[in-house]
């Protein structure tokens, strides 16, 4: 066994809850402090500068590189990762999208290992259960529900829609639905930064349900309260979306981008947002939850990868 030292960003994101599950199911020894440890895993690469070059040197440091934007890797964000570079032993990425980019701008060994889910919290509910859902959101049960979970507004003017989660498709391809189809489309939103959407809804004066911070258990909920998940992210590490509603039993449509490929049954990839078929959302997406590619992905089976690997390094 090795003592790991994880590094988590403490931002109430999926990050920490990643950080958090390996702690307490990993075979290897987690460390609070980095001077105890055998290898360092920066889990949350963005914050590497809060441990001292000095140990960082001194350490084995394995570091996750969970997605990148081309538009965005300049200047500033380069130079950091090649001075990051420098102290990095190992490099884990979740999809061959993200090996593929950071393969170019460095010669250090990458291995590729998708993310896990937990059963613990993402597990179908009863017909009733789902009934009771929508009614605690005050959603209406001839209304067809559309979920989406993700921030996708920058953080620096909460205006500006964060164009690598495809906000802007999203809100496009909803805006179709609803001119194209008889039912009532009301869209059930979750998450903090979520002002270019909230806008885009009311200036095409669609129905929404916005909770900024729910929990766990209350996302859990709302993805089975929606009658479709949507995911049009341009560039994604998973995203944890594929996992989490095809976990609970909702039906999802995403771009074919970080793991969808692994997770989803290839009819509800969606390789053109805007060229689609609006109507197969509400006929043929129905029962394409496929269980059986995300259950080698589930925590318990799938940490071993990541054990492994720690223990070769």
């Amino acid at each position: 066994m090795k003592n790991i030292f994880v590094l988590i960003p403490n931002e109430n994101w999926i990050v920490d809850r990643i950080g958090n599950e390996f702690c307490h199911n990993s075979r290897h020894i987690a460390r609070m402090n980095p001077f105890d440890c055998d290898i360092i895993w920066l889990a949350a690469p963005w914050c590497w500068k809060n441990i001292s070059w000095n140990i960082l040197r001194n350490k084995k440091v394995v570091c996750s590189i969970h997605h990148e934007v081309p538009e965005k890797f300049i200047r500033d964000r380069m130079s950091d990762f090649l001075e990051r570079d420098e102290i990095v032993d190992h490099y884990i990425v979740p999809c061959q999208q993200t090996y593929d980019f950071i393969s170019k701008y460095t010669d250090r060994p990458i291995t590729k290992i998708g993310y896990w889910w937990n059963s613990d919290l993402w597990y179908s509910s009863t017909k009733d259960d789902v009934v009771k859902y929508r009614d605690e959101f005050g959603l209406k049960h001839d209304e067809y529900v559309i979920g989406s979970f993700q921030r996708d507004t920058e953080g620096s003017d909460l205006v500006t829609p964060k164009l690598e989660k495809g906000p802007d498709i999203l809100c496009d391809y909803i805006k179709m639905l609803s001119d194209l189809n008889e039912k009532k489309i009301h869209v059930l939103l979750g998450g903090w930064r979520r002002q270019y959407v909230v806008n885009r809804l009311i200036k095409d004066k669609i129905k929404f349900t916005y909770s900024e911070l729910p929990s766990l258990e209350q996302i859990r909920k709302m993805y089975s309260a929606c009658d479709l998940y949507v995911s049009t992210s341009r560039y994604e590490g998973g995203p944890q979306c594929l996992f989490e509603a095809t976990a609970v039993g909702t039906n999802i449509i995403a771009s074919n981008v970080g793991m969808a490929s692994e997770c989803l049954h290839n009819y509800s990839i969606v390789s053109d947002f805007y060229c689609e078929n609006s109507y197969k959302v509400f006929t043929e997406v129905h029962n394409c939850v496929s269980m059986k590619k995300i259950e080698i992905l589930e925590l318990k089976n799938h940490i071993k990868k990541y054990d492994d690997l720690f223990e070769v390094i």
